[in-house]
């Protein structure tokens, strides 16, 4: 809330708080919000898995689960 308050006040502000007024701006702008909070859960939720169900049942010791979640969530 401080960033708006300072930035409708300020002479030059860094971001122009008017594009919000148009319609398919913030509404675009709220569907990646959501989208990467979506996908950071997701992430979130997998890494979880990995390291506490998954990776053990397949014969990895739980000391080296972080690191082998942490491969096994790189792109391929």
């Amino acid at each position: 809330m401080a960033f708006v308050f300072v930035e409708k006040r300020v002479r030059s502000p860094m971001f122009r708080m008017e594009l919000f007024k148009i319609r398919p701006f913030t509404y675009g702008t709220l569907a990646g919000m959501l989208s990467s909070i979506g996908r950071g859960g997701l992430q979130f939720m997998l890494i979880i898995l990995l390291q506490g169900i998954w990776l053990p049942l397949h014969g990895y010791a739980y000391s080296v689960t972080p690191f082998w979640a942490g491969v096994y969530m790189l792109p391929p």
